[in-house]
């Protein structure tokens, strides 16, 4: 027989092995399958109420209906005894992804507090919290989560590249390039992260860094016109000025609608 205390920890475990292997934006099959097993839990140590709330939140999400959903994990918080809170860390994540979902951006960094402090070793929450961070413009707080985020899971690019993003713009691009470059490491065939390190080294005028990122920009995705753009003016600057206003026009062939007018200023 399974003793209570020992399903959490199984399914502790469990939630532990599936956050290593996470990606950042966790489906939802993934979040029924957690619901499943702390189901599982209650209806082996708890009462049947706590369970019934989790079966309703799982069908709001499902319908759309996130403050429902909200609500009902609410209650489930206020009803699991207090022996058993330290193993609601993802039903207070769950929520923070639902307020975040709502725009509710103090709400979220709220929940994901809650999530952090009882479980401060997961990566994702400290990764959701940034994100929150960033839509209030907090752009130091959000930088010192994406740290904690790397510090707890430096494989994942995209954490360097939201980073750097942030430090780009707080006029911080050397630590931005430094990010921009760690982030082509683990994944060298993302285009926008070429991209924006060029900008970057256009900001601090290393023109040759930032047209061979543009370059590879366009090698990777042929079809991203403000790429295009951005190395016809910095080729027509340097006096390049033919295959700079081709770059020009391919950017508005492509659809960059700004492309035109540069192209009359700077290419008749």
């Amino acid at each position: 027989m399974l003793y209570p205390r020992t399903i959490v920890r199984i399914c502790y475990i469990w939630m532990t092995e599936l956050e290593k292997g996470k990606k950042k934006f966790v489906d939802m099959k993934k979040i029924f399958l957690l619901l499943l097993c702390l189901i599982y839990l209650m209806s082996q140590a708890f009462s049947q109420t706590i369970v019934d709330y989790i079966n309703s939140g799982k069908n709001k999400i499902e319908s759309g209906d996130y403050y429902g959903a909200i609500s009902d994990f609410s209650r489930v918080l206020e009803l699991t005894p207090k022996d058993m809170i330290a193993n609601t860390g993802f039903i207070y994540s769950q929520i923070g992804s639902l307020k975040f979902k709502l725009k509710d951006y103090p709400g979220t960094i709220s929940s994901y507090n809650e999530a952090i402090r009882l479980d401060p070793s997961s990566s994702s929450n400290y990764f959701f919290r940034a994100i929150a961070k960033e839509a209030l413009n907090d752009s130091y707080g959000a930088i010192s989560d994406y740290t904690r985020t790397i510090e707890l899971d430096p494989s994942d690019s995209y954490n360097y590249y939201a980073r750097g993003n942030l430090k780009s713009g707080l006029n911080d691009d050397e630590g931005a390039i430094k990010d921009y470059s760690k982030a082509i490491e683990l994944k060298s065939d993302e285009y926008t992260y070429y991209y924006f390190r060029g900008r970057s080294f256009d900001k601090i005028k290393n023109y040759p860094g930032a047209i061979r990122d543009y370059v590879r920009t366009t090698e990777l995705n042929p079809n991203y016109a403000i790429a295009y753009f951005a190395l016809g003016m910095l080729l027509i600057d340097g006096g390049v000025k033919k295959e700079g206003c081709e770059n020009i026009i391919k950017a508005g062939l492509l659809g960059y609608d700004k492309a035109y007018d540069y192209y009359k200023m700077y290419c008749k």
